[in-house]
């Protein structure tokens, strides 16, 4: 069909023959290629061409019995030529012959080629000429058109077809290149060639056909116009008396008729009632009767009605003596008109309708001018009426008339009034589809109160006359110059093959290259650009564009278009690398920048690229390079490095606080010891308590960084956060100032959580404060809990945070918000963004080490001026079953014993102290400075009943392991441990017993043996 499409717009009239026909290549191609099999496809194929080339199927008028049978015909005649031109090819030069030799080629150019084409061209001609399309005086040009298009397709797209489709492919493919590409790019040549001058002939004929359009509408307007002029002057006739004769109507209608301005008739049309019907008939009328005709079409008086508008004069007689004393108002075409002048008072013109002095069918067309006995406004006018001046005429009379006067007028004229046909000359010709050039005018003229749109196309005659054959000429020319080009290709082609044969391979290997270049590329997420430097032209690959989420056609082609899309904080970085590598300071150009994305967000990527072309002054010429996706690397390497940072800093916090504690417990535990042994004054006493008490806020705030370090929650209960929130709603309430509004939006079904319930009280508290301190004593804070389930791909971008279900508490303020730069500092120790002294900077710490070790995490979002959210998740409780509650231990009476305790630190001082308080209750007390000198304790004195040790401690064995090993060795001894730190050691999963009998540092004398006691005492 394309091929066909690309003849049809060289077709020549009136045959509309082409001059080159692809459709014969074509055919002849596959029928050597795939022999008798494809015939039905052929013939298919070729009825469906044809049909496109004979019919236009817009036009109901082109779709004629002749016209559909010469399209099967000539489509049977093309498929008859191909299995022709195959038979004498196979037969002579052999099936699948690759045309290697010159001898074969030019027997396939001169004698194959030319002789199968007389099939189809004799039998498409002899097809339109007996169907009566063209004279026998077009029949040899047109035939030698349809031989010659037909010869030349299949001498120029024969071999093209072939080098794609025909045997061997080795042969063939290597011409695609030799002859198939250069035959296209000649008969592309010759054929715009062709059509430029075409389109200057088409313009020329353009010309001439509007000249004719022009003068016949001004002719045919102008004749309109003047019978309407006529017609008003009939009314200003008999507006001027107040009654006219008939000799007088005679006598002044008598100049009109004369210069045969193809008036039908004049008359006038009496306005009668029924009072006056006998008045009108037996006046001075000639004892005019009123008539209309019946069904066999014979004039009989008229019915009684309300109303009469006889035809009272008419002229000339000799021609329209059958329409005197017709009453008009029986034809309902004409009342409509007649009212319509009626109520107007201007000259209204009829539709198409039968006149009754015409026997024939004939249409005519009446203008109808009112007029009355005196001057009157709209309302007045019918009771003023007099009757009608009228005049009838025919557009087809007219049309003929303009016609026979102007011979050189050759148009197909069609005249429409709101869509209904009133004339058409197209069917006079047989061939309606000969608009070859699409030529067609449409214009409009007024009649009276009626618009007429008249559409002109060329007539036949008009293209034979005015086509010249210069330009067909020309084309010929150009095709019988690409046939020779199409054989000599051929015989070069078949010359060189073995060289062809090896440039094939060879760029059969660099394809190959090409794609494994391409799919690497791809499986790296690589796009690709090419920079012109000097143009600053830039082509940017579609996987380039799509990285940053843009379509094909959304990004140019310029320099610029990268540099608007740069970040503008990374500008200077990306150009200073580059002016490095231009100046040979580097060996590749490589730069990591963020690039602004279609949605408006930036990702991060890294740009290489080198120079591939130099100028002669060593200036950047070409460079090419990649760009890849690093946001996601990005993204995972700043999380891993917060983390990191994070738990370093719970490192140095943790050994901190551990010997700060060793400190403290050793400053407590002599204080305690001298208050129990001396006897002090009351002011002694007071500094006594005072160091004490100061002692116990350092173990407060030793406590805070210890829950930043800690990651195993000592106590832990199934909770819901709900629950404990609306316990904690008073204390929240006293937290913040009464201007501070507080909304709680807790979700219903709302899942458990395993946590240690007092940590997470103190959680809240803190982000409350800190809320309340934001927001400067007034504003709003919102308490929101749901249900929450995190996918891979979260997790993937947030390392440490487990895929899951997960209970998330929402705390959100209003107030002054925290910025950027402080954000990723918000939960290191100290770290506080409150004026000095407001604050400590270990609440957030604290938050941060309770999500640690409950297995959740918090974040925080926050803006300047619009406020601050934290968001803390909780891993859903996979236990049903509640904790059950520890065994409060009893503070009073302090207790005593006799057991053997072995006491394990590094810490002298307190040894020296837990030695004393012991002895003093009656114990004995066995001392150790590490794990080794423990164990080695417990082998000397087996009668040990309690082993009492710190966790942390030198020599490689931490207290947690010594426990273990001891408990191994005596399943009956009972074990106490202190904490000072358990961020490095903390207990596994097999050692989780022990975190019930686990004293955190520092503690009291006390505390210590009363625990103590409890466990000696306890039967498990």
């Amino acid at each position: 069909m394309i091929l066909g499409y690309v003849g049809t717009l060289f077709s020549v009239p009136p045959s509309t023959a082409s001059p080159i026909w692809p459709p014969a290549g074509l055919a002849l191609a596959v029928m050597l290629v795939y022999g008798k099999p494809v015939l039905p496809g052929l013939v298919l194929g070729n009825l469906l061409l044809n049909f496109y080339s004979f019919l236009d199927f817009s036009s109901p008028e082109s779709m004629q019995p002749a016209l559909i049978a010469a399209a099967i015909i000539t489509s049977l005649g093309l498929c008859l030529q191909a299995s022709l031109g195959a038979y004498l090819i196979n037969h002579f030069l052999g099936k699948q012959n690759p045309l290697i030799k010159d001898s074969k080629i030019i027997y396939f150019f001169l004698l194959a080629a030319p002789i199968s084409s007389v099939v189809s061209a004799t039998i498409g001609i002899a097809s339109i000429f007996f169907q009566g399309y063209i004279s026998v005086e077009e029949v040899l040009i047109s035939w030698l058109i349809w031989w010659t298009g037909d010869c030349i397709g299949v001498i120029i797209f024969t071999p093209i077809i072939l080098a794609f489709i025909a045997k061997p492919k080795k042969i063939w493919k290597v011409r695609r290149k030799l002859v198939s590409y250069p035959l296209l790019i000649m008969f592309i040549l010759v054929a715009v060639l062709f059509q430029y001058n075409q389109q200057q002939e088409s313009n020329r004929v353009a010309a001439v056909f509007e000249r004719q359009v022009n003068k016949f509408h001004f002719m045919f307007n102008s004749e309109i116009l003047h019978h309407v002029e006529i017609n008003q002057v009939l009314k200003g006739y008999f507006d001027s008396s107040q009654y006219i004769t008939e000799k007088e109507f005679d006598i002044f209608t008598r100049p009109f008729l004369d210069k045969k301005h193809n008036i039908q008739a004049l008359e006038w049309i009496s306005y009668i009632t029924a009072e006056q019907r006998q008045q009108f008939e037996s006046a001075a009328h000639g004892n005019l009767i009123m008539r209309e005709p019946n069904q066999q079409n014979q004039m009989v008086p008229v019915t009684e009605r309300a109303e009469y508008y006889p035809i009272t004069y008419v002229q000339p007689m000799q021609k329209n003596q059958r329409a005197i004393g017709f009453d008009v108002g029986v034809n309902s075409i004409a009342l409509k008109a007649l009212m319509a002048a009626k109520v107007s008072g201007e000259t209204v013109i009829t539709e198409s309708l039968q006149l009754v002095q015409d026997f024939e069918r004939k249409t005519g067309f009446v203008l109808y001018s009112p007029v009355y006995y005196k001057a009157s406004d709209a309302g007045d006018r019918a009771k003023n009426l007099k009757g009608y001046a009228a005049m009838v005429f025919r557009i087809d009379d007219e049309v003929q008339k303009i016609i026979l006067d102007f011979p050189d007028v050759q148009l197909f004229i069609k005249i429409q009034d709101r869509g209904s046909k009133l004339y058409s000359n197209y069917l006079q010709t047989k061939i309606t589809d000969l608009n070859l050039l699409s030529l067609q005018m449409t214009k409009q003229i007024q009649v009276a109160n009626r618009i007429w749109t008249i559409i002109y196309q060329p007539s036949a005659d008009f293209y034979l006359q005015q086509l010249s054959w210069t330009t067909w000429w020309l084309f010929l020319g150009g095709f019988a110059f690409t046939s020779l080009m199409s054989m000599g290709l051929l015989m070069l082609s078949g010359r060189t093959l073995r060289t062809e044969e090896l440039v094939r391979s060879r760029t059969q290997d660099l394809a190959e290259s090409e794609e494994r270049w391409q799919f690497a590329l791809k499986g790296n997420r690589q796009g690709v650009w090419d920079w012109n430097v000097l143009s600053s032209e830039v082509f940017f690959s579609t996987s380039w564009k799509a990285m940053l989420g843009y379509a094909e056609q959304e990004v140019g082609n310029s320099a610029d278009d990268w540099y608007k899309r740069l970040h503008p904080d990374d500008k200077e970085q990306a150009y200073a690398k580059l002016e490095i590598y231009f100046n040979k300071g580097t060996s590749t150009y490589e730069n990591e920048q963020r690039m602004l994305c279609r949605d408006g967000s930036y990702k991060w990527v890294v740009g290489r690229g080198m120079v591939v072309a130099w100028t002669d002054d060593q200036k950047p010429l070409r460079m090419i390079g990649t760009m890849t996706d690093i946001t996601e690397q990005r993204q995972t390497e700043e999380a891993l490095r917060r983390a990191q940072k994070m738990d370093a800093v719970g490192q140095l916090t943790g050994g901190i606080a551990h010997d700060f504690n060793n400190i403290l417990n050793i400053i407590l535990g002599n204080a305690e010891l001298l208050s129990m042994t001396l006897n002090m004054d009351e002011k002694a006493r007071k500094r006594l308590n005072t160091i004490t008490k100061s002692a116990e806020r350092a173990a407060s705030l030793t406590k805070q960084l210890l829950s930043f370090t800690r990651n195993k929650a000592v106590k832990v209960t199934r909770t819901n956060i709900n629950t404990v929130l609306l316990e904690m709603g008073s204390m929240i309430n006293r937290s913040v100032t009464p201007e501070v509004e507080v909304e709680h939006l807790f979700a219903e079904d709302l899942w458990f959580t395993e946590i240690d319930q007092g940590d997470f009280e103190d959680v809240v508290l803190n982000l409350i404060i800190n809320a309340r301190d934001a927001m400067a004593g007034s504003g709003e804070l919102v308490l929101e809990t749901e249900n929450h389930t995190l996918d891979a791909k979260y997790c993937a971008s947030h390392p440490g945070v487990q895929a899951g279900d997960y209970v998330q508490l929402t705390v959100s303020d209003n107030g002054e918000g925290i910025a950027a730069e402080q954000l990723e500092h918000i939960f290191e120790p100290f770290f506080t963004t409150k004026p000095q002294g407001k604050g400590t900077g270990l609440g957030l710490s604290m938050a941060f080490g309770f999500c640690q070790r409950s297995k959740g995490y918090i974040n925080v979002y926050s803006e300047l001026g619009i406020g601050t959210t934290f968001r803390i998740n909780l891993p859903r409780a996979k236990r049903l079953e509640q904790n059950p509650e520890q065994t409060n231990i009893q503070t009073e009476p302090l207790p005593e014993g006799n057991e053997t305790i072995l006491v394990v630190d590094d810490e002298e001082d307190l040894l020296e102290i837990l030695r004393v308080s012991l002895e003093g209750q009656g114990y004995t007390v066995v001392m150790a400075n590490n794990a080794k000198q423990a164990l080695e304790q417990l082998v000397k004195e087996p009668k040990i009943d309690l082993l009492f040790t710190d966790v942390v401690m030198p020599g490689g064995i931490n207290g947690f392991q010594l426990a273990e090993q001891a408990k191994a060795k005596y399943p009956d001894l009972k074990i106490l441990i202190a904490s000072g730190f358990t961020q490095k050691v903390a207990a596994d999963d097999n050692q989780l017993y022990l975190n019930a009998n686990l004293l955190s540092k520092p503690y009291s004398q006390a505390e210590v043996i009363r625990r103590m006691r409890v466990l000696l005492d306890s039967t498990s």
